[in-house]
């Protein structure tokens, strides 16, 4: 994970051999979530997966968390475990600019605490920069509150990858262990059921939301005003200007709004879903039903055919049958979106049975 253009493509195709799309322009490149493998010397096949970043020139921060939540989710009920994580950082960047910031904010807020002793923070493109200049800001960013410190005293391990794709293998097999790691949002999505709102990160993305709208509201105000100022003067050069300016600045509030809307509608399906399973546990004799099983727990519980494994956690599905093995990546090839395709059927399947029985016979 990292920001976008930080080099997470380029760092996993020197390593991998891989040809994910890469961008050389202004514009963002990694879109969804994808993914190349190499064999380890050790002869273990180590996946690597590509996050898009936040800041994305074509999508909001709220439709990338949407992205990446919703996958890792995906892979979790489905046993595609996380063994390693790598947050990546431009060495060239003479400054960590607020974005960058909320990055680094919200990737703690994805992953957790917990997990940072699995996280590495590679600093990338040390090409660019003498290695003095290097040298400097590597300091900075480890003994800065606002940058990597708090991470790095989490557990957190700095390193650089200055000899690719070399020094990125070394990286992973410090960082990879046999024993996977849970993300935050993962247990928060599926084990307790939250919606995406609800989470840490959509939390703290819905309070920068809030605090963007106030600043654009206040910035709008003053711009409008001081458009009545240059009409009265006649000042028509400024004018059109000012004109400009609050075209963007309502642009962008209303980019805001809808994003806020994406929020809240996460949180109505999560909603619908418990309701759901509410249902569902009226239905099933107690003694067949663990009380703490999850809506996805439940949901396979009903439909699980031979050779699927169980979503969840699934040491509470160990009591009640046997311990199905993990598919393969390459097999899941539409995990990205099976959580929300599931999310849409159920909410389409409750408004199916409401419908269905309003209907006058």
């Amino acid at each position: 994970m990292g920001p976008t253009g930080a080099g997470k493509s380029t760092f996993i195709n020197a390593i991998s051999g891989g040809s994910l799309a890469i961008g050389n322009g202004l514009s963002s490149c990694t879109q969804h979530l994808d993914n190349s493998e190499f064999l380890a010397e050790d002869g273990v096949i180590v996946q690597l997966i590509d996050t898009p970043g936040f800041d994305d020139s074509t999508r909001s921060d709220v439709e990338i968390l949407e992205e990446i939540a919703l996958s890792l989710q995906a892979m979790y009920d489905t046993g595609l475990d996380i063994h390693g994580i790598i947050y990546m950082h431009r060495i060239s960047d003479q400054r960590m600019s607020g974005s960058a910031r909320r990055d680094l904010s919200t990737f703690v807020n994805i992953c957790g605490p917990a997990a940072m002793k699995r996280t590495a923070i590679v600093t990338n493109m040390w090409g660019l920069v003498t290695p003095d200049i290097g040298e400097d800001r590597e300091i900075e960013l480890k003994e800065d509150p606002l940058f990597f410190k708090t991470i790095l005293d989490s557990g957190a391990t700095l390193y650089r990858n200055d000899n690719p794709p070399d020094s990125g293998k070394q990286i992973i097999s410090q960082i990879c262990s046999e024993e996977p790691v849970r993300l935050a949002i993962q247990v928060e999505l599926s084990d307790e059921n939250r919606s995406l709102l609800e989470t840490t990160a959509g939390k703290e993305l819905d309070r920068e939301l809030t605090q963007q709208r106030a600043e654009h509201e206040a910035e709008l105000a003053k711009l409008q005003q001081e458009y009545i100022q240059a009409q009265q003067k006649l000042d028509t050069e400024s004018e059109d200007e000012l004109k400009a300016e609050i075209a963007l600045t309502q642009d962008r509030m209303e980019k805001i709004r809808i994003s806020a809307i994406r929020l809240q509608e996460q949180k109505q399906i999560r909603s619908t879903l418990r309701m759901d399973l509410a249902r569902r546990r009226s239905i099933l004799a107690p003694a067949e039903l663990p009380a703490s099983l999850s809506h996805h727990q439940l949901h396979q519980k009903q439909i699980l055919s031979p050779g699927q494994r169980p979503f969840g956690e699934r040491s509470q599905w160990a009591q009640h049958g046997r311990e199905l093995p993990t598919p393969n990546f390459n097999t899941e090839t539409s995990y990205r979106v099976s959580a929300l395709i599931r999310n849409i059927v159920l909410g389409t399947a409750h408004v199916f049975r409401y419908m269905t029985s309003a209907k006058p016979k």
